[in-house]
């Protein structure tokens, strides 16, 4: 898979973490799965950030599916795209309690919230 090639590449470079970004719900387990094994392959400790826009495109649901994968695919860090309330960033933190999160809101430039 082109992914192990691009993370062992960037693992090479120097690169402290990289950000993969989702598109078809199955492709993207699969590629956080496979820089997760090329991680392992490399003994390197390089950050995964999983994003997903999958809030805007289909539902909160489906996001916090994909971000509950993603952390079991080993990902480092999940991110979840323009979360809008404060319910909503509290569902997102409740998946996976012992991942990090990052999150970004359109209503303003950064707020955080903690739980």
């Amino acid at each position: 898979m082109n992914v192990k090639r691009t993370v062992k590449g960037y693992i090479k470079a120097g690169f402290a973490g990289i950000i993969l970004e989702d598109q078809a719900r199955e492709e993207a387990v699969m590629k956080i799965k496979a820089a997760v094994d090329a991680r392992k392959q490399s003994g390197s400790d390089v950050v995964i950030l999983a994003r997903t826009d999958s809030h805007q495109a289909l539902s909160l649901d489906e996001a916090l599916w994909r971000s509950r994968a993603f952390a079991d695919a080993g990902a480092d860090v999940l991110f979840i795209d323009a979360l809008a309330s404060k319910e909503e960033m509290k569902a997102f933190c409740e998946v996976s309690p012992e991942v990090p999160k990052m999150v970004r809101k359109f209503s303003s430039p950064l707020e955080i919230y903690y739980y």
